[in-house]
């Protein structure tokens, strides 16, 4: 499972969680994000009813998203882990979010992840993934020359083919590739997957 040396401090939801939160889901029940980072996708959820979980397996990150939440007047079970090994019982879960933890991982880490994922969700629980690099984003070619992942020691970038293939034993009910050409301050192109699947 690759790590980040680093982490960024981000303080505010992701509209896309928000936007597939409120179309995909019953809006409420239990909710886990892997990768969570320094929390603020948990906010969210907190702040709108879910009982929260988040596992990342950076310290400082999760240390800063206890913060976070307490700042905030809300409570979340936060812990530093393995989102291989996920320390949480069969069909516990209704709802897992992914926002970008997969895309750092080797593919048989992201096929153990996935396994854990669906082993955790109850039946006809919801698997969100936001934000997983197509290889048609320009980043494919050397990730490392872009600062959006200065902190990682690698990237995956995937296929629709290859997404499907993972997600095999779930129904996708949404999949998107969104394709984003950048003109100021420079041109580039980005490509990045997000999907919705429902454990069978």
């Amino acid at each position: 499972m690759a790590k980040a040396v680093k982490f960024h401090k981000v303080r505010y939801v992701y509209s896309d969680v928000v936007s597939l939160v409120r179309n995909y889901t019953n809006k409420q029940g239990k909710v886990l994000e892997i990768g969570c980072g320094t929390g603020n996708n948990l906010v969210f959820f907190a702040e709108n009813g879910w009982d929260t979980y988040g596992i990342d397996s950076n310290k400082k990150a999760t240390e800063y998203a206890r913060k976070l939440l307490k700042s905030k007047n809300q409570k979340a079970k936060v812990v530093t882990g393995n989102v291989e090994e996920l320390p949480y019982r069969d069909k516990e879960f209704d709802l897992v979010l992914d926002r970008a933890c997969l895309q750092h991982n080797q593919i048989n880490s992201i096929k153990n992840i996935i396994k854990e994922v669906r082993r955790v969700l109850n039946r006809g629980g919801v698997f969100i993934i936001v934000n997983f690099r197509s290889k048609k984003d320009f980043s494919a070619k050397n990730f490392k020359k872009d600062k959006t992942f200065k902190i990682y020691d690698y990237v995956h970038y995937t296929t629709e083919k290859e997404l499907r293939s993972l997600l095999k034993e779930f129904k996708i009910i949404y999949m998107e590739h969104l394709k984003t050409e950048v003109l100021i301050p420079k041109r580039y192109n980005k490509g990045t997957y997000i999907l919705v699947a429902k454990k069978l």
